[in-house]
């Protein structure tokens, strides 16, 4: 009989090789979160994994535990005292939250691209999803698609006020 259930576990990711682990996950169908926080040096901007080595893994099937492990990029599935710990999805939330508000604190706009998810920061819209269409260099505006009651609006925002939304938000959601 097959053990189903839903959890976040921690992978150890090879060296170097996070945004390949995050590609291979996602191409096997998994709900990731590799946590980064986006800098400036010098007039650079810089990304940077936020707990370098480790990322979190949505598992709903035990016997998947194997391809993940095997999976280029991963190093192996975490274990202590032979144990896979599973993490509440607050605690996913509360790493998600943290990293916002880093990312507001350091005046560093997040880089966005075409059909990136986001979320709206602005007052009247505040907590709104949105997708990117269309990104025109227009003072640091961003041409978005916006849902709202079932019909979808362009609008245009600041990079300022639009959030990215990470891939566990919308299944934590679903």
């Amino acid at each position: 009989m097959e053990s189903i259930f839903m959890a976040w576990i921690i992978v150890v990711v090879k060296p170097n090789q996070s945004k390949k682990a995050e590609e291979n996950l996602a191409f096997q169908g998994h709900k990731t979160f590799f946590p980064r926080i986006y800098y400036q040096n010098n007039g650079n901007r810089y990304v940077k994994d936020l707990f370098s080595g480790y990322a979190f893994v949505m598992v709903n099937n035990l016997e998947k535990l194997s391809a993940i492990n095997s999976t280029k990029g991963i190093s192996r599935v975490l274990r202590v005292n032979n144990q896979i710990p599973q993490l509440p999805d607050d605690t996913i939330i509360n790493i998600q939250n943290q990293l916002d508000v880093i990312s507001l604190e350091s005046n560093l706009t997040p880089i966005f691209k075409k059909d990136d998810q986001v979320i709206i920061r602005l007052k009247l819209l505040s907590g709104q999803r949105a997708r990117v269409i269309d990104i025109i260099d227009k003072r640091s505006a961003q041409k978005i698609l916006l849902a709202i009651l079932n019909s979808a609006q362009t609008i245009w925002v600041n990079q300022k006020d639009i959030s990215p939304i990470k891939p566990m938000i919308s299944l934590l959601d679903s």
